[in-house]
Protein backbone atom coordinates (compact mmCIF):
# COMPACT_ATOMS: atom_id res chain seq x y z
CA UNK A 1 0.00 0.00 0.00
CA UNK A 2 3.23 1.98 0.23
CA UNK A 3 5.67 2.92 -2.43
CA UNK A 4 9.04 1.95 -2.01
CA UNK A 5 11.15 -1.38 -1.39
CA UNK A 6 10.09 -4.12 1.13
CA UNK A 7 11.10 -7.66 1.19
CA UNK A 8 8.86 -10.46 1.85
CA UNK A 9 10.00 -13.40 4.14
CA UNK A 10 8.42 -16.86 3.90
CA UNK A 11 8.24 -19.30 6.15
CA UNK A 12 9.75 -23.05 6.22
CA UNK A 13 7.70 -24.94 3.81
CA UNK A 14 6.73 -28.28 5.40
CA UNK A 15 5.96 -31.60 3.52
CA UNK A 16 6.11 -35.12 3.72
CA UNK A 17 7.65 -38.20 1.44
CA UNK A 18 6.84 -41.25 2.28
CA UNK A 19 6.57 -40.43 5.60
CA UNK A 20 9.60 -38.34 5.84
CA UNK A 21 9.53 -34.86 7.12
CA UNK A 22 11.22 -32.23 4.82
CA UNK A 23 11.67 -28.81 5.16
CA UNK A 24 12.38 -26.22 2.84
CA UNK A 25 13.71 -22.67 3.12
CA UNK A 26 12.25 -19.89 0.20
CA UNK A 27 14.57 -17.51 -0.02
CA UNK A 28 13.02 -14.19 0.37
CA UNK A 29 11.48 -11.59 -2.26
CA UNK A 30 12.18 -8.49 -2.85
CA UNK A 31 9.07 -5.85 -4.14
CA UNK A 32 10.04 -2.61 -5.42
CA UNK A 33 6.32 -0.85 -5.75
CA UNK A 34 6.06 2.37 -7.48
CA UNK A 35 3.30 4.73 -7.20
CA UNK A 36 0.42 6.06 -9.04
CA UNK A 37 -1.78 8.45 -8.60
CA UNK A 38 -4.35 8.62 -5.83
CA UNK A 39 -6.68 9.42 -8.34
CA UNK A 40 -5.74 6.77 -10.49
CA UNK A 41 -9.15 4.13 -10.53
CA UNK A 42 -8.27 0.63 -9.57
CA UNK A 43 -9.70 -0.79 -12.49
CA UNK A 44 -7.57 1.07 -15.17
CA UNK A 45 -4.21 -0.84 -15.64
CA UNK A 46 -0.89 -0.02 -14.94
CA UNK A 47 1.45 -0.26 -17.92
CA UNK A 48 0.34 -0.56 -21.85
CA UNK A 49 -1.91 -3.53 -22.57
CA UNK A 50 -1.39 -5.22 -26.17
CA UNK A 51 -4.88 -5.42 -27.84
CA UNK A 52 -4.87 -7.28 -31.38
CA UNK A 53 -8.33 -7.40 -33.13
CA UNK A 54 -10.22 -10.04 -35.08
CA UNK A 55 -11.21 -9.16 -38.78
CA UNK A 56 -14.72 -8.47 -39.01
CA UNK A 57 -16.84 -10.31 -41.55
CA UNK A 58 -17.16 -8.53 -45.04
CA UNK A 59 -20.69 -8.46 -44.66
CA UNK A 60 -23.27 -8.57 -42.25
CA UNK A 61 -27.21 -9.46 -42.83
CA UNK A 62 -29.66 -6.05 -41.16
CA UNK A 63 -30.91 -6.85 -37.36
CA UNK A 64 -28.48 -9.86 -37.90
CA UNK A 65 -25.56 -10.11 -34.52
CA UNK A 66 -22.42 -9.87 -35.41
CA UNK A 67 -19.43 -9.94 -32.66
CA UNK A 68 -16.87 -8.03 -33.00
CA UNK A 69 -13.74 -9.77 -31.51
CA UNK A 70 -10.87 -8.76 -29.58
CA UNK A 71 -7.80 -9.84 -26.72
CA UNK A 72 -6.17 -7.70 -24.69
CA UNK A 73 -3.60 -8.89 -22.69
CA UNK A 74 -1.57 -7.14 -19.94
CA UNK A 75 -0.69 -7.43 -16.14
CA UNK A 76 -3.23 -6.31 -13.44
CA UNK A 77 -5.79 -6.30 -16.10
CA UNK A 78 -9.74 -8.12 -14.64
CA UNK A 79 -12.86 -8.97 -16.95
CA UNK A 80 -14.64 -6.06 -13.95
CA UNK A 81 -12.33 -3.84 -15.15
CA UNK A 82 -11.86 -4.34 -18.88
CA UNK A 83 -15.68 -4.26 -18.80
CA UNK A 84 -15.81 -0.61 -17.30
CA UNK A 85 -13.59 1.04 -19.54
CA UNK A 86 -15.84 -0.61 -22.37
CA UNK A 87 -18.36 0.88 -20.73
CA UNK A 88 -18.13 4.00 -22.55
CA UNK A 89 -19.43 1.94 -26.23
CA UNK A 90 -23.17 3.38 -27.04
CA UNK A 91 -25.90 2.45 -29.24
CA UNK A 92 -26.57 4.76 -32.39
CA UNK A 93 -29.65 4.77 -34.84
CA UNK A 94 -27.19 2.57 -37.04
CA UNK A 95 -25.68 0.09 -34.69
CA UNK A 96 -27.22 -1.59 -31.55
CA UNK A 97 -24.48 -2.90 -29.16
CA UNK A 98 -24.96 -5.32 -26.62
CA UNK A 99 -22.88 -5.84 -22.79
CA UNK A 100 -19.55 -7.18 -23.63
CA UNK A 101 -18.71 -11.02 -22.80
CA UNK A 102 -15.38 -11.34 -21.46
CA UNK A 103 -13.50 -14.03 -20.61
CA UNK A 104 -10.04 -15.18 -19.62
CA UNK A 105 -8.22 -17.38 -22.02
CA UNK A 106 -7.80 -21.36 -21.84
CA UNK A 107 -3.88 -21.27 -22.45
CA UNK A 108 -1.30 -22.55 -19.73
CA UNK A 109 -0.70 -19.62 -17.55
CA UNK A 110 3.16 -19.04 -17.21
CA UNK A 111 4.65 -17.43 -14.81
CA UNK A 112 4.13 -13.51 -15.51
CA UNK A 113 1.65 -11.28 -13.80
CA UNK A 114 0.21 -10.52 -17.27
CA UNK A 115 -3.70 -12.17 -18.29
CA UNK A 116 -5.12 -12.27 -21.40
CA UNK A 117 -9.06 -11.58 -21.52
CA UNK A 118 -10.96 -12.23 -24.72
CA UNK A 119 -12.98 -9.43 -25.67
CA UNK A 120 -16.26 -10.07 -27.56
CA UNK A 121 -18.37 -7.27 -28.31
CA UNK A 122 -22.20 -8.00 -29.82
CA UNK A 123 -23.88 -6.10 -32.36
CA UNK A 124 -26.97 -5.59 -34.73
CA UNK A 125 -26.88 -3.33 -37.85
CA UNK A 126 -29.90 -1.17 -37.99
CA UNK A 127 -29.64 -0.14 -41.14
CA UNK A 128 -27.89 -1.33 -44.80
CA UNK A 129 -25.29 0.39 -46.25
CA UNK A 130 -21.74 1.16 -44.83
CA UNK A 131 -21.71 1.24 -41.18
CA UNK A 132 -18.85 2.69 -38.96
CA UNK A 133 -18.03 0.90 -35.38
CA UNK A 134 -17.29 3.22 -33.08
CA UNK A 135 -13.08 4.01 -32.13
CA UNK A 136 -12.59 2.33 -28.36
CA UNK A 137 -10.36 3.84 -26.17
CA UNK A 138 -8.51 1.61 -23.47
CA UNK A 139 -6.92 4.15 -21.05
CA UNK A 140 -3.39 2.65 -19.18
CA UNK A 141 -1.75 4.70 -16.37
CA UNK A 142 2.06 4.80 -18.36
CA UNK A 143 4.53 5.11 -15.22
CA UNK A 144 7.47 6.48 -17.45
CA UNK A 145 5.47 9.62 -18.45
CA UNK A 146 3.78 9.60 -15.15
CA UNK A 147 0.55 10.11 -17.19
CA UNK A 148 -3.07 8.17 -18.20
CA UNK A 149 -2.62 7.26 -22.22
CA UNK A 150 -4.81 5.32 -24.06
CA UNK A 151 -4.55 2.26 -26.06
CA UNK A 152 -6.65 3.12 -29.77
CA UNK A 153 -8.81 0.49 -31.74
CA UNK A 154 -9.39 2.07 -34.71
CA UNK A 155 -12.65 2.42 -36.47
CA UNK A 156 -14.36 -0.54 -38.48
CA UNK A 157 -16.16 -0.60 -41.03
CA UNK A 158 -19.00 -3.81 -42.02
CA UNK A 159 -21.41 -3.25 -44.62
Amino acid sequence: LREGGMTVEFPMLDAFKFGTRLRYALAPLWIDAAPVPAYLPVHVPVGTPVVAVDPLPAEAALERPVNWTFAVQGSGISAEGVGKLLSAIRSSESLRFYPPMISATDNVRTTTATQTLLVTLPFVPLRTGMLQLPEINLPYYDPASGRVEAVVIDRQSVV
